[in-house]
């Protein structure tokens, strides 16, 4: 970028100079020079799009606003004219050398202001004999180099006037313009690249964006919303939601709105969508915009409402184990007590037969128990090669809104040679829902919770979800993982228990590392099995 505090030699020109000489050039007679091809223009032009894009309004209105005889042009790095306003000169020197694709190098025309600026990367100002060509003695010129953000020179600006139009700012005009010029363009690249992300947030991202007016009208909505409502831009809202919904709450009563969960009904089933509403206000444009954004938390809500299913199935199970536990004593001693009568022959004819039944009967129960005794047994897991890693970052993705709701900082970090592994991904996806929810509800907001996955050694690999939590108490440390032990107001105490058992059929180990105050580590170590 211009720096206009900085100092070239006083030599500059009797350097400039000497490289004309090299150059052979013949500073009486003023050389003839073709513009360059048409199509070479035209594909320098293309390249210089954005350069001519932001100079373009500021020589117009350079042009505009000073009078006097004078031309302004725009060239690229290698000092080819890209652009021209020199109306106010006469015809003859705009038809010869000032024309369009003319290149004004050194190399071409001696030291000359444009040429010189650019092989110095400095603005410079020649009046009079100082240009090396004679032709150009009544001529006062100011040429810069104008960068682009990284400081690499991209083109530059020249005003040239007769010497009688000679000022001593206008190599502060041509600084100044060239400035200006550089400063848009660095805003102009960071308005494309936020223009960019924009674009490719909105149109790749499965969430659903709409961009409301003041009047209801939807400008703008992505892909996924599109799909979504079936809809496209340019319909109004109230077309699209309900009146009791969040959006339209939101729309009527210009408040914010957070993690709304409301549910739609499809092809497929119901469908749950978590809304956001932000309303944005526009300075410039002195209007507001709704912003909709809405989550798909069915899958989310769908493992919710599995998880407690499975745990209500393990707590009939438990019960079932206990239940079938006090039934199966007294039906082994009946049953012992009528084998015993029978040997001793005291049922006799109709007698012995119904002794037979109530043998049979016994039998049955016994049966009933056993079945009983299968429900509390945790179900064989069915391994199937599966990305452990992808398992627990989509299960994080799906439990997004409960960490910013929460707010609470989540951070991931997984080792790449951790590849596919045989797990069975259900009940694996059971267990991480079940640590992060233990963990969210035991860390405060603005606290911090981390899942990470490494490799042990060759044989092994380790997970391990780790809270800044209240943590646990030494002496309750042995009891987490008891059915029916819970330290929260909600849930049943089987979270921990199941999710051992379903580790431990893994055939893995699950510890849990805690200290009061200090937070609580989940540390689950599972083989690498090369076949089920």
């Amino acid at each position: 970028m211009i720096d206009n505090s900085a100092v070239i030699s006083n030599d500059w020109l009797s350097d400039a100079w000497r490289r004309s000489v090299e150059y052979g050039i013949n500073p009486e007679q003023l050389k003839q020079v073709r513009p360059i091809d048409v199509h070479e223009l035209q594909e320098r032009k293309k390249k210089k799009r954005l350069l001519l894009d932001v100079a373009g309004p500021f020589i117009n209105h350079l042009y505009t606003m000073v009078d006097g005889e004078f031309i302004v042009v725009i060239s690229d790095q290698d000092a080819v004219i890209l652009k021209v306003r020199g109306e106010k000169l006469p015809e003859e020197l705009l038809q010869i050398h000032t024309t369009e694709g003319m290149v004004w190098t050194e190399q071409e025309f001696g030291a000359n202001a444009l040429g010189t600026a650019l092989v110095l990367d400095h603005p410079v100002h020649m009046v009079g004999a100082q240009h090396y060509c004679k032709a150009f003695h009544g001529m006062t010129c100011a040429g810069s180099p104008i960068h682009d953000e990284t400081g690499t020179i991209i083109g530059g600006i020249a005003v040239a006037a007769y010497k009688k139009e000679h000022s001593p700012y206008l190599l502060g005009m041509v600084m100044s313009s060239a400035f200006s010029i550089e400063q848009a363009i660095r805003l102009q690249s960071e308005n494309r690249l936020f223009h960019l992300i924009y674009e490719r947030i909105m149109h790749t991202a499965n969430h659903l964006y709409l961009l409301v007016n003041e009047r209801g009208i939807i400008e703008q909505m992505n892909q996924a919303a599109t799909q979504f409502f079936g809809l496209s831009s340019g319909t109004s809202l109230s077309d699209v939601m309900q009146e009791n919904s969040a959006p339209m709450i939101s729309f009527r009563t210009k408040q914010q709105l957070f993690d709304v969960k409301e549910e739609y009904a499809c092809a497929n089933g119901q469908l749950t969508v978590s809304w956001d509403a932000y309303w944005i206000d526009h300075p410039l444009l002195k209007r507001s915009f709704l912003l909709l954004i809405g989550r798909d938390m069915t899958k989310m809500v769908q493992m919710q409402r599995s998880v407690e299913q499975l745990e209500r199935l393990s707590t009939m199970g438990k019960f079932s184990a206990q239940m079938a536990h006090e039934i199966r004593n007294p039906i082994a001693t009946i049953q012992l007590a009528v084998q015993i009568l029978k040997k001793q022959g005291v049922f006799q004819g109709n007698a012995e037969k119904k002794a037979e039944l109530i043998l049979a009967q016994l039998r049955r129960i016994g049966g009933l128990t056993d079945h009983f005794l299968n429900i509390s047994k945790p179900a064989k897991p069915e391994l199937r090669q599966y990305s452990i890693q992808t398992l627990l970052s989509d299960t994080c993705d799906l439990m997004q809104s409960q960490f910013i709701q929460a707010e609470i900082d989540l951070r991931q970090s997984y080792d790449a040679r951790i590849s596919l592994q045989w797990i069975d991904p259900d009940q694996m996806q059971q267990v991480f829902i079940n640590l992060l929810n233990n963990a969210i509800d035991a860390t405060p907001k603005g606290g911090t919770l981390s899942a990470t996955m490494a490799l042990r050694d060759n044989d092994s690999y380790e997970i391990i979800v780790t809270d800044t939590g209240h943590g646990i108490p030494e002496d309750k440390l042995q009891e987490i993982f008891e059915p029916f032990y819970t330290t929260k107001s909600k849930g049943i105490g089987l979270g921990l228990c199941n999710s051992k058992a379903i580790i431990e059929a893994h055939g893995g180990q699950m510890i849990v590392e805690s200290q009061d105050d200090q937070g609580t580590s989940v540390h689950i170590m599972l083989p690498i099995l090369q076949r089920p």
